[in-house]
Formats: structure tokens, C-alpha cells, sequence
């Protein structure tokens, strides 16, 4: 469990050494999966037409955009996108599935993983002498490093670092269904608070997850009574540390309630960016790329959907975001495992409103390993007397 853990953690949040910021733990986790793999591999691995399918246009697309980026003179940031959307977020899920064969095994590994996330959180929040030391050594990417945010083990930080960690709260969710414990709820209550430090998106997917567990009826009286006095104790604790930042009453506390008053000004900064002009070449084949040399936005949008469309034109862009929604779509699940499927990719594609999510990796690399999980059809083919084989990394 604890390899699983360290792999999933690198997997899933993007951290680079500071020396070499084309270096990333997230690739090594990477090459790591596949070499286990490789030595697995003992039993035939077949894709179904629909996977072969989706990895064929994410190619095309990887190799549309990086025409149009020579034509235009544009960025190739949306030629990484695909390309790495096809690596982590296609390909990830179904080795992973093959060599953690075990779902519960696969959420909990991803819990410890958010957990341990969230002690990086609360230490790089209260301590500025720790944040310096890790950020020593660790690219800080685009953070801006005040403190009034918690960082992390992560070099993204932000929106994209808040729903790595919530991927947390949603394997407690399904954990709920298939090996219920009482210290989940408590957990999901720290992992709810903490990732508050980070971004409102994360914690909004957090506090979903909450309320699903707690509507769904999957936490008892007694169970919910321990939990909650636990969570209480570790929400003192909690706070005991992070009050220690002269900028969480100042700043933070607000600023993550801020949901809540409705004084939160995320949509109406979305609805006003500055949109560049669509013209007729924009609309049906792209060519701006993502970013401008100054590092804004080509489209002038943090949605997902513009960046794209922007990037590969209107037909493309829509192409890929329903093939992918039919993708996901088309896995046939047990009955009790259909809402959770469906909320997923509910939340995927909802996330992409607010930045493009689906492109950064983590969230897509989860929402398909869990179907996997879920589907009827295992990920090898066989008896399961065959398709049982002992994965090569340590429990």
C-alpha cells in the first residue's frame, strides 16, 4: 500500500525539482508504472475499439496542433495537452488497473495520498521557514509564494493542486460503498478543511463528496458521532497550526468563506474576461495557441472550452469533448456503481468551465481509472482465474 501510495501521490500532483524544471516526478511515476508493466505482463492486453478509438484522434489532434502551432507561430502548449492527455490520462489508468487489480486497495492508496498532500498544506501554510525550504528545492511554477495561500509538495498549486486533494474526498465517497470505516468521515472532513487553505474549487468537490456521503446515509449514528468528535479534536489541532500565518484571519479565512456569504467573485471574473476576437479562421481551425508571449491567455479565458477551441478551432474542440463524454460514458456498470460514474463525469466536465482541468492530467487519469474499476468488463480479458496475477509492487 505504501508503494501504491508513493506512486499515486507523484502520479497525480505535478512537482518539479527547482535544477531542472523539465524534470518531473510525475513522468518518473510514470516510467515506474510501465517497467512494472513490462515485467507483469503475463496475459494478453487488449483495448476495446472505443479506447483505440479515442487514442487514435488524441494523436491526430496532438499532431493537428503542432502543425497549426509551425503555420501560425503559435505556442505548443496545446500539442503537450493532447499529447500528455493520451500518456497520463488514456493510457495511466489501464496500467495502473492492470497492476492494482484490487479497487479498495486503488482509494485508499489515492486517500493516503491526499492526506499526505494535506501535511505538505498545513506545514507550508504555517511555516514560512519550511515553505523556503521546500521551494529551495522544489519549482514553485506559477505560485506566488505570500503565504495568504497553502503550497503544498506541488510545483502547480492553486485550483489544480485543490482537486488533486480532493480526489480524496471522492475515494472516501466510494470507499463509503465498498469497505465502509469510521475514520473515513473524519478524513473527508480533514481533507474539507484543509484543502480550504489551497482554492475554493477543491474544496467545493470536497464539500460535494460531504454532502453526498452524508445524504446517501452511508455514515451511521455512532460512527458519525465518533467521527465528528475526532474531527472536532483534529480541527483544534489544525488550527492550533495554521493560525500561525499572520495572513489566516487577515486574508484566508475570508477569502475561503467567501462561497459561502456570496461574496465570491469566481463566475463574475470568468464572465467578464476580455474575449479575443473569434474570427473565421479562429472559429474553424484555431492556431492562436494557449498563452501569449506574455504569458496571458491567447484566448483571454481560463475556461477549458474556449482555451481549446481557441487552440483547434470550434469543430475539433467540440469533436474531442463529445468523443471523450461518450468515452467515459459508454462503460457498461454495475446498478449501485452507476451514480457514482456519473457523477464523475459530471464533475469533469464541469470542472472545465473553470480552467481546462481535463487537460491537467490528474483528474481525467482518475475519473477513468475508476470506471475501470467499476466496468463489467474487466481490464484483462479471461477467466478470473486467469486475470488474477500477483502485481509486482509491494502491498
Amino acid at each position: 500500500m505504501l508503494a501504491w501510495t508513493v506512486i499515486l501521490f507523484f502520479l497525480l500532483n505535478q512537482v518539479q525539482p527547482l535544477y531542472n524544471t523539465s524534470f518531473s516526478f510525475q513522468r518518473v511515476s510514470f516510467f515506474v508504472i510501465v517497467l512494472f508493466f513490462v515485467c507483469a505482463r503475463r496475459i494478453p492486453f487488449k483495448f476495446d475499439i472505443f479506447t483505440i478509438f479515442l487514442f487514435l484522434i488524441s494523436l491526430f489532434l496532438t499532431v493537428y496542433s503542432l502543425l497549426l502551432s509551425f503555420i501560425f507561430d503559435s505556442d505548443f502548449i496545446q500539442t503537450s495537452r493532447f499529447f500528455h492527455f493520451l500518456v497520463f490520462s488514456l493510457l495511466s489508468p489501464f496500467i495502473v488497473c492492470y497492476l492494482l487489480k484490487d479497487e479498495v486497495r486503488f482509494h485508499k492508496a489515492i486517500v493516503f495520498a491526499s492526506l499526505a498532500q494535506v501535511i505538505f498544506i498545513i506545514f507550508t501554510y504555517s511555516s514560512g521557514a519550511f515553505s523556503n525550504w521546500v521551494f529551495h528545492y522544489i519549482d514553485s511554477g506559477s505560485q506566488i509564494l505570500t503565504g495568504a495561500r497553502a503550497t503544498g509538495l506541488s510545483s502547480s498549486g492553486g485550483a489544480a493542486l485543490s482537486v488533486v486533494v480532493s480526489l480524496g474526498a471522492l475515494s472516501i465517497l466510494r470507499l463509503s460503498d465498498l469497505n465502509p470505516r469510521i475514520w473515513h468521515f473524519t478524513a473527508l472532513v480533514v481533507i474539507t478543511v484543509s484543502v480550504g487553505l489551497v482554492a475554493r474549487t477543491g474544496m467545493l468537490v470536497s464539500l460535494m463528496s460531504l454532502f453526498l456521503l452524508i445524504l446517501r446515509g452511508r455514515v451511521s449514528v455512532k460512527g458519525f458521532l465518533g467521527s465528528f468528535a475526532i474531527a472536532i479534536l483534529l480541527g483544534f489541532a489544525i488550527f492550533d497550526v495554521i493560525k500561525n500565518n499572520p495572513q489566516f484571519f487577515g486574508y484566508t479565512l475570508s477569502w475561503a468563506l467567501s462561497v459561502f456569504s456570496g461574496s465570491d467573485q469566481t463566475l463574475n471574473v470568468l464572465l467578464s474576461q476580455d474575449l479575443r476576437e473569434l474570427s473565421d479562421k479562429i472559429l474553424f481551425f484555431g492556431g492562436v495557441g494557449v498563452s501569449n508571449a506574455d504569458g496571458s491567455n491567447a484566448s483571454g479565458s481560463d475556461m477549458g472550452y474556449l482555451q481549446t477551441v481557441y487552440a483547434v478551432g470550434v469543430p475539433l474542440g467540440a469533436f474531442f469533448y463529445i468523443i471523450f463524454f461518450l468515452y467515459l460514458l459508454h462503460f457498461k456498470v454495475g446498478r449501485r456503481d452507476v451514480f457514482f460514474k456519473n457523477f464523475l463525469i459530471f464533475l469533469i466536465f464541469l470542472l472545465e468551465v473553470k480552467e481546462p482541468f481535463i487537460f491537467k492530467y490528474a483528474i481525467s487519469f482518475y475519473v477513468l481509472a475508476s470506471i475501470l474499476y467499476m466496468r463489467k468488463v474487466r481490464v484483462i480479458p479471461g477467466r478470473l482465474s486467469e486475470a488474477v496475477i500477483k502485481s509486482p509492487l509491494p502491498s
